[in-house]
């Protein structure tokens, strides 16, 4: 059994005794390890009950000493902010979770969120408007965009600074149609972003401050050309995650000639940092032309799709796709 494991058959066994029954003395650094792995590190994809929430709150009323510890755990309550759980709880619930995180940097999630919820929507809103400096992760996927194409939902995101940010993710719905801001992403200020998910087109000029430090980058439904592709993608060295995922490039109509001209123009691209590459396009001859321009190693292409048609979804898997891995 893992240590977290056998945490949980002792809170088990704690949990069933008696309110009369004296309950031994645990030390600290037990009874942190306890609270440390209630909170859990996958609540992202958590599906399991109980919430770790309520689990934190069956521990802090064991005891006073347990409550008292519990409560000031300030660093584990910042790792448990999970937008739908909290938007089904109350608001004062909502403002003493924040409360007990105090000025630790926060981890927030949430999946399968319905945008057309007034309490889901403000409560993102808040957070971003109020809390993004010291957000650390920020993991949402979102659906139901009927009422959530009010896009100062977004705001915050292109004038607010996110100083500790390191992981940013939001997918949103597929008719969720957001307009290309004409401002950085963070107001140009996000110098620990490292892995970048999104599902609405930014902007990148040459004066983007974060851009270089990026490690993970998935980006999807951009309609850019294929130098523009490319010209971002010199522009991250340290990238080792790149997942491009249905762009619809506007290089015009799929052609031979259009492949074998952007061959001759375009310069190849060393990516040798990359360790994981998935793109989906829907022309053959740009995604050829792509591969073709770019120069990483061996087992690095782990998923190629060619959407030839939209309409039957026709896909082709990677082993047809053949390129020139380039060696040292």
């Amino acid at each position: 059994m893992t240590l977290a494991t056998n945490l949980r058959h002792i809170l088990k066994a704690i949990s069933g005794m008696s309110s009369s029954m004296t309950i031994s003395h645990v030390p600290h650094d037990v009874l942190w390890c306890i609270f440390d792995a209630l909170a859990g590190s996958d609540i992202a994809y958590r599906i399991s009950k109980p919430h770790p929430i309520d689990l934190m709150r069956t521990v802090s009323q064991v005891c006073t000493s347990w409550r008292t510890t519990a409560i000031e755990s300030a660093s584990l309550w910042a790792r448990l902010i999970d937008i739908y759980f909290l938007c089904n709880s109350s608001d004062q619930w909502r403002e003493e979770i924040l409360a007990r995180t105090k000025g630790v940097l926060l981890e927030v999630y949430g999946s399968g969120l319905n945008l057309e919820r007034d309490t889901i929507r403000n409560f993102i809103r808040e957070l971003l408007h109020n809390e993004l400096q010291r957000i650390k992760v920020f993991i949402v996927h979102s659906t139901s965009p009927c009422c959530g194409r009010d896009e100062t939902l977004l705001d915050p995101l292109w004038r607010k600074q996110a100083t500790n940010l390191i992981t940013f993710e939001w997918h949103m719905p597929p008719d969720f149609n957001v307009q290309r801001q004409e401002h950085i992403l963070f107001n140009n200020c996000a110098p620990s972003l490292r892995h970048l998910n999104v599902s609405f087109p930014l902007y990148f000029p040459p004066v983007t401050s974060w851009l270089g430090g990026l490690t993970a980058l998935y980006l999807r439904a951009f309609p850019e050309s294929l130098s523009w592709i490319l010209n971002l993608l010199r522009r991250v060295p340290q990238l080792a995650t790149l997942n491009l995922y249905q762009l619809n490039t506007s290089t015009g109509p799929p052609s031979d000639n259009a492949a074998v001209e952007a061959r001759r123009t375009l310069l190849p691209i060393s990516m040798m940092s990359l360790r994981d590459l998935r793109v989906s396009f829907n022309s053959l001859d740009i995604l050829i032309a792509l591969l073709s321009l770019m120069r990483f190693q061996e087992d690095v292409l782990h998923k190629c799709y060619v959407n030839v048609a939209l309409a039957t979804n026709r896909s082709m898997p990677c082993r047809p796709v053949t390129f020139q891995p380039y060696h040292c």
